[in-house]
């Protein structure tokens, strides 16, 4: 079966040769071609509002933060002690050296003690400072700039999260589902109890066995709950979103991508890039933009062996080329 749906986009992009321009991602079939693909096609529907959004979350641990937070100002401590020895090594420097100046008041030797040690503080500056820093990088790449921020200047929501009095959760979206990050959601426990969630920041790191976008909610008052309990959490969708809903074998994935094709008549195929959508029951909820409108005919069956032939063909284009 997979042998034969391999020589089937093999043939389509023959005729895909034969039919677009190189620059082009259009293909263009004849009757035969999209007959023995069996592609098949439809008209969108109309959605008046998105549906909200069915996310996973997590609560997190805060003991990692903690740990980090103390990390931080321990290294911050010894910046500014060794900021504190540098200065008073250069002033020793300075004293020495106007004191060798002023007829000899102090040996070479104790000149160059000085120096030595003003030496010895600059470097312990600068090591002192790398160690702060890669911190602070270590906690943006882990936790996002805001939360960073909370952490290396121990300010909210860190003393909460610490005493237990707020829960930090990370949401993460499905994969091929995007959000603008509600600042109010709602999270169901596994019994059954719900609880308010309010948006804190992004996520910079996709959560563990997701490839969806995550995000940063705190829950207050929910102390009661243990780290690593799964939550289900609904994202509100934008208020009076229009768009169109799409039946989810009409979606195909290009590096990461989802797309569909619309049928533009006489066997005309052209992609169309979905940059948001939102899975339903019934397909995907997409809003409303440029051609993609109620109405619009896609292909619902078949768009997958038109992505084949569309890559076989490119591929083909620039053997040719290369030839050339």
């Amino acid at each position: 079966m997979r042998r034969n749906g391999i020589l089937l986009a093999y043939t389509l992009a023959l005729a895909c040769m034969g039919h677009a321009p190189a620059a082009s991602a259009v293909l263009t079939l004849d009757p035969k071609a999209v007959a023995a693909a069996q592609i098949r096609t439809t008209r969108v529907e109309a959605a008046p509002t998105a549906p909200p959004i069915a996310a996973y979350g997590w609560v997190l641990d805060p003991a990692p933060l903690a740990g980090l937070a103390g990390q931080l100002a321990s290294a911050g401590s010894e910046v500014a002690a060794a900021r504190a020895r540098l200065a008073l090594a250069k002033s020793a420097a300075r004293r020495a050296e106007a004191l060798y100046r002023a007829d000899h008041n102090v040996s070479m030797a104790t000149l160059q003690n000085a120096q030595a040690a003003l030496d010895v503080a600059a470097a312990r500056l600068r090591g002192a400072a790398t160690q702060l820093a890669m911190l602070r990088a270590q906690a943006r790449a882990t936790w996002g700039a805001r939360l960073a921020h909370a952490l290396d200047a121990g300010i909210s929501p860190l003393p909460q999260l610490s005493s237990g009095a707020t829960l930090l959760v990370r949401v993460s979206l499905p994969l091929g589902q995007t959000s603008q990050h509600p600042a109010q959601a709602e999270a169901t426990t596994p019994d059954g109890a719900r609880m308010a969630l309010e948006f804190f920041s992004p996520a910079p790191q996709a959560a563990r066995g997701t490839a969806g976008q995550s995000f940063f909610y705190l829950a207050q008052g929910a102390a009661e709950l243990p780290t690593e309990t799964p939550l289900t959490v609904d994202l509100p969708a934008a208020p009076n979103r229009l768009g169109v809903v799409i039946p989810a074998s009409a979606v195909v994935w290009q590096d990461g991508e989802a797309l569909v094709y619309r049928d533009l008549g006489h066997g005309v195929f052209a992609p169309f890039p979905l940059p948001a959508l939102v899975r339903t029951a019934g397909g995907y909820f997409v809003p409303q933009q440029g051609a993609l409108v109620p109405g619009a005919r896609i292909v619902s069956q078949g768009a997958a062996l038109l992505l084949s032939a569309s890559q076989a063909a490119k591929a083909g284009r620039a053997a040719a080329g290369d030839r050339d």
